[in-house]
């Protein structure tokens, strides 16, 4: 906590953005906790990102995955693991090139899959 994980796993993303010119989306599963302060990083050291917080709420999900989850419209995913096991088959459609697990202990020491 607060050794600048966060802010390293952007820096890598954007230079594989701007270096590499990587164009395919990436993938940040997280923690509810932390998913504004993901949003909050990538506005402040990243602002060129399009990135898309998908919220697993019903009365969003659907709107945030019609309008702002289109292939080529955006370049990172920010969302929760309770998220990824409601929109799985919606995020498999997607060829991320990276998959960030934030506090990925949370997936050894869950009851569900995420696949």
């Amino acid at each position: 906590m607060g050794m600048g994980k966060t802010i390293q796993a952007i820096s890598i993303l954007a230079y594989l953005k701007e270096t590499v010119k990587i164009k395919k989306p990436h993938l940040i599963i997280a923690p509810k906790s932390t998913i504004s302060n993901w949003m909050k990083e990538f506005k402040t050291w990243a602002p060129f990102f399009k990135v898309v917080n998908l919220i697993p709420t019903a009365e969003h999900r659907d709107e945030i995955i019609r309008n702002q989850m289109q292939p080529g419209y955006f370049d990172v995913c920010v969302t929760t693991y309770e998220a990824v096991l409601i929109c799985g088959s919606t995020l498999a459609k997607h060829d991320f090139h990276y998959v960030i697990f934030d506090e990925a202990h949370k997936l050894k020491n869950s009851d569900s899959k995420i696949s």
